[in-house]
């Protein structure tokens, strides 16, 4: 009886052996697909907030310090240039997406900013006319399918009207029918396979785009969870 315990704990010993092992190659195997990039490579900051890859196929790299291009071999920097306003308007940058029109728009921490390819400079927008800290923050950029270009900020979720360069701001229909102006913090856009886009806020909640009347209304969600009882919402995905 002892006998076969002590055979039994041996297996036990061989199996958990093995195991760590193999857990060891799939994690060497996967640790040498990856390949790190960091200041050292030429990165203009190790606090990377956004990347996206173009049509062409480069990354474009928001980070704290500047907006990157990776070609897969080196990086090109952009920064802020005292005194032009063709430069990117704030080093600390936080969003990036390139739209339908292959145009590059970058959020940052004093407005949103449109590269042009053709002159390699940038055009720079503001929201608002408040100059303390954060009052421009752009937090992410969003594109639906209508080909909208919605941006998150401190001020809610504002629209981008491209012909006119200028920012579109919309009301809230709250659940006891009241419209109230939509002005505080905005977590996350997400669109659906059918078209409907929905932003999570942490006042209202959830809300909805009503792209007929041009309002956000405020959604009745059954589900219970505290975090909708305190219209909370932080992430849609």
């Amino acid at each position: 009886m002892l006998k076969n315990l002590n055979l039994f704990r041996n297996r036990i010993w061989i199996v958990l052996i093995g195991l760590i092992f193999n857990l060891n190659s799939v994690i060497a195997q996967y640790e040498s697909e990856f390949e790190k990039l960091t200041i050292k490579d030429g990165l203009s900051n190790n606090d990377v907030w956004d990347v996206k890859q173009d049509e062409y196929g480069f990354l474009w790299i928001a980070t704290k310090d500047g907006l990157n291009i990776y070609d897969g071999y080196d990086f090109r920097i952009f920064k802020n240039i005292q005194g032009d306003s063709t430069s990117l308007p704030s080093n600390d940058c936080n969003a990036v997406l390139e739209d339908t029109n292959k145009d590059i728009w970058i959020g940052t921490k004093v407005g949103l900013a449109r590269y042009d390819r053709s002159i390699e400079t940038f055009k720079n927008f503001q929201f608002s006319e408040n100059n303390t800290e954060l009052s421009n923050s752009v937090w992410r950029i969003f594109e639906d399918s209508k080909q909208n270009l919605w941006i998150e900020t401190n001020e809610g979720v504002l629209q981008f009207d491209r012909s006119k360069k200028e920012f579109v701001r919309f009301d809230v229909m709250r659940k006891d029918n009241t419209v109230a102006y939509f002005a505080n913090n905005v977590s996350s856009i997400f669109e659906t396979s059918k078209g409907d886009l929905y932003v999570g806020s942490v006042s209202y909640g959830l809300v909805k785009f009503d792209y007929s009347s041009q309002i956000f209304i405020q959604q009745k969600v059954k589900n219970t969870s505290t975090i909708f009882k305190a219209n909370q919402i932080y992430d849609l995905n």
